[in-house]
C-alpha cells in the first residue's frame, strides 16, 4: 500500500484547490517519505505544491479524513491511502504552485463544489470537509 497525506485548505468561506497538470482538481497531497509521519509528509507536500509557510496555518487537529484509490505505479497496480489534515489558512494569498500544477482556486464553500472535483472519492470528501466547516465556522473556532 501507498501512503500518501496532504492539507485541506481553507479561509473565510473557501477552499484551496489546485489543477494538476493532467487536468483534474485535488488538494495539496503527495507520498509519505520514510521516517515521516502523517502530519509531517503533510506539511512538506503543503509547502512544496503551494510555496507558502505551514506556520501560517491552524491544524484542525481532530478533523483528519482518508480516501482509498487504486493507482498504477511503476507498472504496479495498488491501493493508494492518503490521509487529509483540515487547516485554516491565517495568511495572505501569496500562492506560488509547484511544476505539478498548472493553477489554483479558492472555491467558495456555497459553491458546488462537487463539480469540480473528477474522482468520487474526492466527491464524497467534499461532502464531509464542508459540513464539517461550517460546524467550525458556527461556533467560532
Amino acid at each position: 500500500m501507498i501512503q500518501g497525506a496532504g492539507i485541506i485548505l481553507f479561509k473565510n468561506n473557501k477552499i484551496l484547490i489546485l489543477k494538476s497538470v493532467k487536468g483534474h482538481y485535488d488538494f495539496p497531497k503527495g507520498h509519505v517519505e520514510p521516517g515521516e509521519s502523517l502530519l509531517e509528509a503533510a506539511i512538506r507536500e503543503f509547502e512544496e505544491e503551494t510555496g507558502l509557510d505551514h506556520k501560517h496555518i491552524k491544524i484542525i487537529e481532530d478533523k483528519q479524513y482518508v480516501i482509498e484509490y487504486y493507482v498504477k505505479e511503476h507498472g504496479e497496480i495498488d491501493l493508494k491511502r492518503v490521509t487529509f489534515f483540515l487547516a485554516e489558512y491565517l495568511g495572505e494569498d501569496d500562492i506560488r504552485i509547484s511544476k505539478e500544477h498548472e493553477s489554483y482556486v479558492w472555491l467558495d464553500l456555497n459553491d458546488d463544489l462537487e463539480k469540480a472535483f473528477k474522482y468520487r472519492q474526492h466527491k464524497e470528501l467534499v461532502k464531509k470537509i464542508l459540513k464539517d466547516i461550517r460546524e467550525l465556522q458556527k461556533h467560532g473556532q
